[in-house]
């Protein structure tokens, strides 16, 4: 058997312009060598009922022998401030913090810390094995550690304090809840009689959130991570009371004049950013790693605002995690400039180990920039991929068979992800705390991005409309959401059609304009799919590669948002569903989502408007009794998994054409939650109206028009019957008469000759 995760990889960008090059970072576990080359992906939809894997070797460069290593995988995040002499200098110290825990059984945490645990050396302040506050001190001798005894209480916010006094070797450690809901939790403190000590400054980073375990090569390797919200840390030179450190804590700003002041940080500002800052004048700027999550409530939230920018105080903490991944930062293993002569497509390094091993890692080539290479263009939607990337929902969500309609069969994926952990999960999957992971990357291996041995939903189902084309002799260019998000609509200029992808759920303000912009001044647009434009996220401004959704308190979720903290850290705009924000997709696409129909598919059935002459062509050589798409390698039909309809409240333009509309939906076809203001029974496929799938055709200004599927599900049908079947014949008509320069006529009469 093929060990597909063996050979794992991914590269520092996922598109790449002729003349640009890609470097790609592989761990190889226990294989000696593995062989590298580079194959065209035709199809990376592996089931065979549909085109199959379809992958078309290429000569490269890079292709050759590399000796395989196996690459770790450091997650947790933390805040980091670089060692310096001033630390260095410390005798005495005192830490003090807001915290909110959110995990405290969960094994020593480090709050604060500057603690070199393979050598006992410095000081920590964290929570126990236990749950209760501690703070220790060594000199790389003997440590000694002073602990609360009483176990902090998950969600709530506390106090906490600690110091360290040279001269005596006393050790003093608080706790003290803000809000506190019983007797346990009042006030808990210990002093302790320490040893003497002839050093216990530390050495290197001061750390938030985590602690040094100890050294690979100059790099510190961080343990202890903490999982919560930690807020305005500080960090005296002078061992002093509980009541002086809290009253340093709670100033906004501490008075640059505090003596024995060391740091004071704030972390309300930048908040979109990666640096954290220091408000004392001795300036111990530092910077996150593995992207904690930020525009997060404080302590001091009093329900006034929701946006953290109207009153970033408010807003001062940060959520850090033991399970954050931003960036794997493996080594890169060998690295690809992309001839000038190589057309744009989607393509895939293919490794193979000498022992069977097999894996690849995806990318794609777009044209040179400004230059498409072809009339037509299959976006890819990025940015759902890297929303369901490593996606482990199967296993850890109980909803999930309830949902499916199904017994859960888990994927050779779920089992490496759900045994090996450490590669990051998806957007719709909790953190180890519970909280809702909002940041995705792909700069590490994404599992379910790879052809033949991944998942579909994502890459490999749209690769179904690249077979398509490859079979029907259309030149398609591929280009990417990414691109589209930074160069907005002149990405698309020069192309007489753009299609999408089958699913292209997670959009950008900036994605969004630039589509918006480029139909309404004559583009013509094929959705071909569903749930397309339904989640506004944001890419981080200053780091390239990770994505962010907030979600609100309507939508299909896995998790909601908490109070507060529903609006975008990377911009400050509001999340959640762009249907909640005025823009329904109806406005965009004509038709949004409604439902989802897991585990069943079903056909469509000819509508009224497909007698229009403005529509006649659409369905032309289909009969008008055919049932459309009553196949295909998604459960046996053309709509399934999610439908969209059309709806003029919404947006929908009021001249559109429904030409065709879904018919028998089961029970478990269920309307999604912003459908309905009240919940009753009969909100289901056999009985509510509104569970359907609409097929949209309709005119836009200047030329331009919009066609829509509504059905995650029709690219998987494109391959039946060897690729001649109604629903490929339909998606050519389209496709055909919208590569044609002739404009379109809104008029219910027909266009005069030409």
């Amino acid at each position: 058997m093929t060990q597909t995760n063996r050979l794992l990889g991914y590269p520092d960008r996922f598109s790449v312009r002729p003349g640009e090059s890609i470097a790609f970072k592989i761990s190889a576990r226990g294989i000696a060598h593995y062989h590298a080359d580079l194959v065209r992906v035709i199809c990376g939809d592996g089931d065979p009922d549909g085109h199959g894997l379809i992958l078309r070797e290429v000569d490269a460069a890079f292709a050759g022998d590399y000796p395989g290593r196996e690459q770790p995988v450091h997650y947790g995040s933390a805040g980091v401030v670089p060692g310096m002499p001033l630390l260095d200098r410390l005798l005495d110290v005192s830490v003090g913090a807001m915290i909110c825990p959110t995990l405290p059984g969960g094994g020593h945490q480090s709050i604060i810390a500057r603690w070199r645990a393979d050598k006992g050396l410095g000081y920590d302040l964290h929570i126990d094995a236990r749950g209760c506050l501690a703070f220790s001190v060594g000199d790389g001798l003997a440590p000694v550690t002073a602990s609360t005894a009483t176990p902090l209480r998950a969600g709530e916010w506390y106090f906490v304090c600690a110091s360290f006094e040279q001269a005596s070797g006393d050790i003093f450690v608080q706790q003290t809840p803000l809000r506190p809901q019983a007797v346990v939790d009042t006030e808990a403190r210990n002093w302790k009689a320490g040893g003497r000590f002839k050093r216990a400054a530390g050495s290197g980073s001061l750390l938030f959130g985590a602690h040094v375990s100890g050294l690979d090569g100059e790099r510190e390797v961080l343990a202890g991570h903490f999982n919560g919200k930690i807020e305005r840390p500080r960090l005296m030179s002078l061992a002093v009371g509980g009541n002086a450190m809290r009253a340093l804590v709670e100033a906004d700003r501490p008075n640059p004049a505090t003596e024995h002041l060391v740091g004071a940080w704030d972390f309300s500002i930048g908040i979109s950013g990666t640096a954290i800052s220091d408000v004392s004048p001795n300036r111990l700027d530092g910077v996150l790693i593995n992207m904690p999550t930020r525009a997060v409530t404080g302590h001091n939230w009093d329900s006034s605002v929701t946006n953290w920018r109207q009153r970033p105080g408010q807003y001062g903490a940060i959520h850090f995690h033991a399970d954050d991944l931003s960036d794997c930062g493996w080594q890169t293993d060998f690295s690809f400039t992309v001839p000038d002569d190589l057309s744009s497509g989607l393509y895939a390094a293919r490794l193979n180990g000498k022992d069977g091993a097999l894996g690849y890692v995806c990318f794609a080539v777009t044209p040179p920039a400004g230059k498409p290479t072809a009339e037509v263009a299959l976006l890819l939607s990025t940015a759902t991929y890297m929303a369901y990337a490593n996606d482990t929902g199967a296993i850890d969500d109980e909803t999930t068979e309830p949902l499916m309609d199904s017994v859960s069969v888990l994927s050779g994926n779920e089992l490496y992800l759900h045994d090996h952990g450490g590669l990051g999960r998806s957007t719709y999957n909790l953190h180890d705390d519970g909280s809702g992971i909002a940041f995705s990357s792909r700069l590490r291996p994404i599992l379910d991005m790879r052809p033949g041995l991944g998942e579909g939903h994502a890459l490999n189902f749209d690769t179904n409309i690249l077979a398509w084309c490859e079979r029907e002799g259309i030149a398609c260019d591929v280009i990417t959401d990414e691109e589209l998000h930074a160069e907005g609509r002149s990405l698309l200029d020069g192309y007489g059609v753009v299609m999408t992808g089958c699913h292209p759920e997670y959009i950008t303000t900036q994605m969004w304009d630039g589509l918006d912009g480029w139909v309404q001044t004559g583009g013509r647009l094929m959705y071909l799919g569903a749930n397309g434009f339904y989640w506004r996220i944001a890419f981080h401004p200053d780091v390239p590669g990770i994505m962010e959704v907030r979600r609100g308190d309507t939508g299909t979720r896995a998790w909601e948002g908490k109070p507060g903290e529903r609006d975008l850290a990377f911009t400050g705009e509001p999340g959640g569903l762009w249907r909640s924000l005025g823009r329904a997709p109806q406005r965009l696409v004509g038709v949004g989502f409604d439902c989802m129909m897991h585990g069943f598919s079903s056909y469509y059935l000819r509508a009224e408007g497909a007698d229009d002459p403005r529509a006649a062509w659409i369905l032309e050589g289909v009969d008008p009794d055919e049932r459309i798409g009553d196949f295909g390698t998604v459960a046996g039909g053309a709509v399934g998994i999610e439908l969209d309809r059309a709806d003029t409240a919404l947006g929908t333009p009021p001249h559109a054409l429904v030409v065709a509309r879904s018919a028998e939906h089961n029970e478990n076809a269920l309307l999604t939650p912003e459908e309905f203001i009240t919940n009753f029974r009969f909100q289901d496929g056999p009985n509510h109206p509104d569970v359907r799938a609409d097929m949209v055709f309709y005119e836009t200004p200047r030329g331009g028009a919009v066609f829509s599927v509504g059905s995650i599900a029709w690219p998987m049908s494109l391959a039946h019957n060897g690729g001649d079947n109604n629903v490929a014949r339909i998606t050519g008509n389209v496709l055909r008469r919208f590569l044609e320069p002739r404009a379109f006529w809104v008029r219910k009469t027909p266009p005069p000759p030409q």
